[in-house]
């Protein structure tokens, strides 16, 4: 099962975003800046990157979360589907569809997402 914490990154430029996360398993104190700026508090950024063991979970898992820059594709009646930002080769998750009922009014232009695993 996994988890997804979506947070607006309206006021965020593309290219920040890009490099966010760029180096799974570690952030750099700007990316922290980023994350603070978006409502995670400096003790959530600390709880999200200690690894813990997930029982069960294949070895090759990666334990820390995905994080994923996606900026507004299209609007449909119940949801808004997003795109990650950057090379498609390189994305590590689809074009998500968020419901519209967890975004708010107007629909951001970007969101971060922190997609981890939960036992």
């Amino acid at each position: 099962m996994i988890s997804v914490k979506i947070y607006d990154a309206t006021f965020i430029s593309s290219s920040r975003l890009l490099e966010l996360g760029r180096r799974r398993g570690q952030l750099n104190h700007s990316d922290m800046l980023v994350l603070e700026k978006i409502g995670l508090t400096a003790e959530q950024i600390r709880e999200m990157y200690v690894r813990m063991p997930i029982e069960g979970a294949p070895r090759e898992r990666n334990e820390h979360p995905i994080i994923a820059a996606v900026e507004i594709d299209r609007e449909h009646t119940r949801t808004v589907r997003y795109s990650p930002l950057g090379d498609p080769e390189r994305w590590e998750i689809g074009q998500p569809y968020v419901p519209i009922s967890e975004l708010g009014d107007p629909y951001p232009q970007q969101l971060i997402l922190l997609v981890g695993w939960v036992d």
